[in-house]
This record gives C-alpha cells, structure tokens and sequence, in this order.
C-alpha cells in the first residue's frame, strides 16, 4: 500500500511583543522589535541545513533574509509545534513588512506576512510605586511598575525625614528585568541602624535604562508607626 503524500505546508502565525493593532498592521515602539513566530506541521518542521534554500527565514522587505533554524525551540514531544523568537535591532521609525517562510520536513513550504508600524521609543516613565504596608510598624517593601520591561534597569531608592536629611540609601539593579520590579525594602531605621521616631518620611525613586540611558524619577510618602 502507498504512503499518502504530505502536501500540507506548515502553519505559522506571527505576533510582536508589545505591539497593538493598527488598522491591518501592527503597531509598536522601537528601536529594537521582537517578532515571535509559531509554526505547526503534521509531520515536523525543517530546521535541518540539508536542503538548500528550505531554511526557516525572516526578513524585513528590501533587507537580507535571516536564517532562524537555531532560533526554533520546539514546544511538543513529537517536534510537530514550535516557536522562534527574533529581535530586529536599531529599527528607525517608519513602516515595514517582514516575512517568514517555513518548510516542513516533506518539504512544503509557506510564507506569512505582517506590516509594522514602527514608532519612536517611549522615554522611561515610572507607572506606579507601592509600599506594603503603609503605615509601616515594621518592615515595608516598595514595588514600582515602568513602560520598559525586557531591558536592564538600576535605580537609587532614597528615604529622607521631613527636613530633606537622608536617612536611607539602597542601591539595586536587574536584567531582562519584569514590568514590575523591587525596588527595595525599609524597617523604619537609618543606614546606620539607628531606629528612626514614628512620623512621616519622603521615599525617591530615580531610576535608569541602560538599554539608552534614559532616567525618570518619582517620590512619595511613608508612614512610620510602630
């Protein structure tokens, strides 16, 4: 009995982190714009260097196609689904087109397209600070929320009396860091340990990119009652 033949290509979807639709395009700031790619296949995608020209490839139109073989990171036991993901970097503002063509292991293949408004990076903006508990008796931690998830962080957290003398520093960083970070914790004492009196204190947050250096700073109140 013959084998059916598989002439069924791949099935791929495209997606770009923190993008929001525009009309039949994407939108999204750049300068650097990761596309994910999640491919399907009856019988398996080819990732294999073998056949000539059967890459799995992305490119921005009027650019060289990128191979993206070592990017494909399978997600089923039987290698029938993956994904690929892909940072373009030092995109200029403007409108693109990229497209992805897969081939399957019986060598199928197909081709996805997906237009991209690319926008000007936000400058850094701090979104949110919260301190739990406040009032604090005695340990509270502040979390601040910003618009860069992804790039590498470092921020100065500052604590100061009423007077303006500092009474706390913290220093702390994190890479690929999460939209919501720590920012750091206070126990109502100074850097030397001394036990500060119940009242009102002022928390700074300045907090920096290194992705472009851009910093942005925040303040607010902490209440101390033991």
């Amino acid at each position: 009995m013959t084998a059916a033949v598989d002439t069924q290509p791949p099935v791929v979807q495209l997606s770009v982190d923190g993008s929001v639709p525009d009309g039949e395009s994407v939108r999204v700031a750049g300068p650097a714009v990761t596309l994910r790619i999640q491919l399907s296949d009856d019988t398996g995608i080819n990732i294999a260097r073998a056949g000539l020209g059967h890459e799995l490839t992305a490119q921005l139109v009027g650019q060289t196609p990128i191979i993206l073989n070592d990017y494909y990171v399978a997600t089923s036991t039987d290698g029938r689904q993956g994904t690929a993901t892909y940072t373009f970097t030092n995109l200029l503002p403007g409108q693109y087109i990229v497209r992805v063509k897969a081939w399957d292991i019986s060598n199928n293949p197909t081709e996805r397209a997906l237009a991209l408004i690319v926008s000007e990076k936000p400058g850094l903006t701090i979104q949110t600070v919260q301190a739990v508990p406040n009032p604090i008796s005695t340990q509270s931690t502040l979390m601040a929320t910003h618009n860069r998830p992804g790039e590498s962080l470092d921020w100065t957290l500052n604590i100061y009396d009423i007077t303006g003398r500092l009474i706390s520093q913290q220093l702390n960083q994190c890479s690929y860091c999460a939209g919501s970070v720590e920012l750091g914790s206070w126990n109502g004492q100074s850097t030397t340990g001394q036990a500060m009196p119940n009242g009102t204190y002022l928390y700074q947050v300045q907090l920096r990119s290194e992705a472009d250096g851009s910093t942005t700073q925040t303040s607010g109140r902490l209440v101390l009652l033991r």
